[in-house]
């Protein structure tokens, strides 16, 4: 595709398939998104639909890394495009040369020969045609295609232009030969096609760059793997491996799947992946990523995720995604470029009529023309200037460039936008809600203090054996923070190793807790409500008033009575205070809401620096909702409301909010509600995100001002309007170079962003 009016041709052309769903094409990646129903109309039918419209296709399989992706990285590598105009752009070159020296010892001579200027017309004409036909071929190939189903695109405005003064000079030569002397452009013709070749080789090349990051990620994961058996170590294709398997690293040698370690330890780089510059300690148990870097010692890693399933596959596919949603802003551009071209074409042709009109009737003044350009051939010029001037390729690349390089320092920085739609929302926040266990904590909960019941309700120093084990099996039941928490606190007051009991009937009621029957023994672990249900006899008289505390109170009861109330701590994160005072700089509306007591929440609440009146506290995962659903519908229209989570009980949250943004280190369920992954689970991550969005949206409507601007200045020089004002026309040949200037330009403008630096500097 060589503009956005070529994207839009496309989606449209698609859209007519009978069972067709939706369809995006995104310019930028060469890319097409295609949802149909697959009894009506199978994916042969749409490759069929996009080759009549002149296209090629290759289908992408589902999202991995590795070797079997090697198509789809030099796709956006543009390999075979650069390849494709390299070529052409040698041969025109090695002609225009020739060509433009001829055009040069012309404009010097003193006299005009006519013998000359057939002898050199016909070099021209000699060494024009090859270029025209083979380095200039694409266009009128992909021109013809559209112009079958009534499309009209960029290339429609290069063939007519290189076509048009192509045939012209054909003609006028023919007319000199004949002894009519007239002017011809054969080299117009051949500078025109080594301007535009020029012109689209540059731009892959630029276009390349903006996919760098997405391509540096899919070329992470290795192509083998060393696959541990009973009696040797096999090398494989990393794509073979399967669950479970137990494959070796050795120092040096990239993870080939997702895993834990199943022997040694060693030191992990995980910087191109997540942007943690430090690497990261694992021994046995640590779980490590497919694609990290593996630096110091051998390690043996049992299988967890492979293929499509590895958390790197998932990244470049939410990267992916990314770049392919289409914002408010490139919608806008789009309907804009649909119907460019055609206005471009119907201005052109009244350019000519009226230029000849006016030569015609009064005469073209002699000042407007140049040595042997008769009045009819100076309007022929202006039509070709005007048509070739006009760059709809401006337009097309001003929005998918700019996100395909926002996304790609965001992937870079280990934060996952899944869509460009969520960066334009992102910039436009308003109301950032936090949750509080896990994001504006640590989420790393420990026992700080505790008082035990024996089963008379007696005030006692240690919990008996069977209900430290009945704790710590129903407890691992769950994968909440407290109850992990909980676990520690057991297993430590235990001492060894022990044998854990069958648990049935195990109940997690959110917000509450975890119930369940070991024995025939019912044991509750959760909140003071959840316990005075379970007790058959009241709490303890002996019991201290915890209601007040600031601290995360858990009641364990064993069969009917309480057995221990643990009091436990969570750690503000170090960020925390820091990122909330950015935003409340900003003039943003902070939030928190908690599942816990108000008492603890209001605690992280201060030392963070959020108002009592923006805490949330008590709140069950569907009030969270309502908390939410609350705050967007009182802040009134027009104001965007961020949530920040972790877990699965904030995935209905994320969902509500306008933008959801969930911390990596959460649970899966909350990464895929979520629009947005911060992948080191650092809040600082969040203003990145917030000012990557803000200089993205920003760098998107620069990019359209200037191609709005580039069109609307360029196109009156092209046509000659400007000339009774001021004495200054432009060529056919400089009509094409500002072309294919004025693209380049709004791809090096998205480069641009390659220079963004977090507005917070990071404490790792």
């Amino acid at each position: 595709m060589t503009c956005g009016s070529c994207a839009n041709f496309l989606e449209g052309h698609l859209l007519k398939v009978p069972g067709v769903v939706s369809a995006t094409v995104n310019f930028a990646t060469c890319s097409a998104a295609v949802q149909a129903d697959p009894d009506v109309c199978p994916s042969s039918a749409v490759r069929r639909a996009i080759v009549d419209a002149g296209y090629e296709v290759e289908e992408s399989a589902e999202t991995t890394v590795g070797a079997d992706n090697k198509g789809e990285v030099d796709l956006l590598d543009r390999v075979e495009e650069k390849e494709y105009y390299f070529r052409r752009l040698i041969v025109a070159v090695l002609l225009s040369i020739p060509i433009a020296a001829i055009m040069i010892a012309e404009a010097a001579g003193s006299e005009t020969v006519r013998s000359r200027r057939i002898l050199f017309g016909g070099i021209q004409a000699g060494l024009a045609t090859p270029c025209v036909l083979y380095s200039g071929i694409g266009f009128f190939i992909r021109a013809f295609a559209a112009l079958r189903h009534f499309m009209f695109t960029m290339d429609t405005l290069v063939a007519v232009g290189v076509g048009g003064v192509y045939i012209a000079s054909i003609v006028t030569y023919a007319l000199t030969v004949a002894g009519t002397p007239a002017a011809f452009y054969f080299d117009t013709a051949g500078l025109l096609v080594s301007f535009m070749t020029l012109g689209k080789y540059l731009e892959a090349l630029a276009k390349s760059q903006t996919c760098s990051a997405l391509t540096a990620l899919m070329k992470l994961a290795p192509d083998h793997a060393h696959l541990v058996t009973e009696t040797d170590v096999l090398t494989i294709k990393a794509t073979e491996l399967q669950l479970e398997d137990v494959f070796r690293v050795y120092a040096g040698e990239k993870m080939p799947a997702d895993g834990i370690v199943f022997r040694g330890s060693s030191d992990v780089d995980e910087n191109l992946l997540t942007g943690e510059s430090i690497p990261k300690v694992v021994d046995v148990g640590s779980e490590v990523i497919g694609g990290t870097l593996n630096l110091t010692s051998t390690l043996d890693v049992t299988a967890t995720r492979v293929g499509s399933a590895t958390t790197l596959s998932k990244i470049v596919k939410i990267v992916e995604d990314a770049q392919s949603a289409k914002p408010r802003l490139q919608q806008v551009a789009d309907q804009i470029a649909s119907v460019f071209v055609p206005v471009v074409i119907i201005g052109g042709i009244l350019v000519l009529a009226v230029w000849l009109l006016i030569g015609g009737l009064v005469g073209i003044p002699e000042a407007y023309l140049d040595e042997e350009e008769g009045w009819g051939m100076f309007a022929f010029n202006r039509f070709l200037a005007t048509i070739v001037v006009a760059c709809p390729c401006a337009l097309g690349l001003a929005t998918p460039t700019a996100i395909l390089v926002g996304t790609s320092i965001g992937a870079r920085r280990g934060i996952l936008a899944k869509s460009g739609v969520v960066l334009e929302a992102v910039s436009n926040i308003t109301h950032i809600i936090f949750d509080k266990t896990g994001t504006l904590t640590t989420g790393s909960l420990r026992v700080i203090t505790y008082q035990l019941f024996d089963l008379d309700g007696k005030a006692t120093g240690e919990l008996t054996p069977d209900v430290l084990k009945a704790i710590v099996a129903v407890e691992m039941q769950s994968t909440h923070p407290i109850a992990r928490a909980v676990t520690t606190f057991a297993q430590e007051k235990m001492g060894e190793a022990f044998d854990l009991p069958e648990v049935t009937d195990s109940t997690t009621i959110p917000g509450r807790g975890i119930s369940a029957a070991i024995g025939g023994v019912t044991v509750s672990i959760g909140s003071a409500n959840l316990a005075s249900e379970a007790v058959a006899n009241g709490f303890p008289e002996t019991m201290t008033d915890y209601s007040k505390t600031p601290l995360t109170k858990v009641y364990i009861v064993y069969g009917g009575t309480l057995a221990a109330v643990l009091l436990l701590q969570d750690e503000v994160r170090d960020e925390a205070k820091v990122v909330v005072e950015y935003f409340h700089h900003l003039g943003k509306t902070v939030m928190m809401v908690s599942g816990d007591n108000e008492h603890a929440a209001q605690a992280v609440a201060d030392q963070v620096g959020i108002p009592a009146s923006c805490v949330f506290a008590g709140r069950l995962p569907g009030e969270k909702v309502d908390v939410v659903a609350s705050v967007q519908q009182t802040s009134g229209k027009g104001n965007v409301v961020c949530f920040v989570g972790d877990g699965i009980n904030d995935a209905p949250a994320l969902a509500q909010a306008h933008v959801g943004v969930a911390i990596g280190a959460g649970t899966d369920v909350a990464i895929e509600t979520a629009e947005a992954v911060l992948m080191r689970s650092s809040l600082l991550d969040l203003p990145t995100l917030y000012c990557l969005s803000k200089k993205v949206v920003l760098r998107i409507k620069l990019n359209l001002l200037w191609a709005c601007a580039y069109n609307i200045v360029m196109i009156p020089f092209a046509a000659g309007i400007v000339l009774p004002i001021a004495d200054v026309k432009l060529p056919p040949l400089y009509a094409g170079g500002a072309m294919a200037v004025s693209s380049l330009t709004v791809v090096c403008s998205s480069l641009l962003l390659q220079l963004f630096t977090p507005p917070i500097a990071d404490a790792h």
